[in-house]
């Protein structure tokens, strides 16, 4: 069934776990020397930086992130050195990212066609 399958069921994550994946995500990103991670991951799921700071003042409940962000952050993780968000322009959504990684991926796997 894929990554999802393999995943826990989304009922939320700690302030602490989306600390984790965020700084993960967005590792080594600053601005004017201070970890710039927080805005980044906000961009990068479609959300406002407050909310994020919501996130981790208070954790993570089915009421305050859709169980599918909750979803798309534990898949992400998982595969945070492949996306390189990081490196991406910042505003780069996450699952833009992850489309092109599966994109390229399976372009990568397509078998060659030979002209004959």
């Amino acid at each position: 069934m894929g990554v999802a399958s393999s995943l826990p069921d989304p009922i939320g994550l700690s302030a602490a776990e989306v600390a984790r994946i965020g700084a993960a995500l967005y590792q080594g990103v600053t601005y004017r020397g201070r970890p710039a991670w927080q805005t980044w991951l906000a961009e990068g799921l479609g959300v406002t930086p407050p909310c994020v700071r919501r996130w981790l003042a208070t954790g993570v409940s089915r009421a305050v992130m859709p169980p599918t962000t909750v979803g798309l952050l534990l898949a992400a993780e998982k595969v945070a050195g492949r996306l390189a968000m990081w490196e991406q322009p910042r505003g780069t959504l996450i699952t833009e990212r992850m489309a092109m990684l599966i994109s390229d991926e399976a372009v990568a796997e397509a078998p060659q066609r030979v002209a004959v």
